[in-house]
């Protein structure tokens, strides 16, 4: 992760602007961690670049939840994601 996050953070110096897919791939590997925080603050991170959430990005939320250590709070958050992609008609994949 440490090399990824080198390669993440030259990227503005070779103009490349991180995209929605290249917060994903980080977010993914922190989900599988259950690394609630560092998933959030990824999705936070590329909302703020213009990108929108879609059913891979609530996804990757709903496995960070899950595989997370939190016991309470997890299943609220995971609510609220769902409710979230309902609001803007995202239906959670069958699989």
């Amino acid at each position: 992760l440490a090399r990824m996050w080198r390669v993440f953070g030259a990227m503005p110096a070779h103009g490349v602007t991180p995209d929605a897919v290249t917060y994903r791939t980080l977010a993914v590997l922190y989900s599988r961690c259950g690394d609630v925080e560092r998933v959030e603050d990824l999705m936070f991170k590329s909302q703020s670049e213009g990108n929108g959430l879609d059913e891979r990005d609530y996804a990757c939320l709903l496995s960070a939840y899950m595989n997370s250590s939190l016991s309470r709070s997890k299943d609220r958050k995971a609510e609220r994601i769902l409710r979230d992609m309902a609001a803007v008609g995202i239906r959670p994949s069958q699989s």
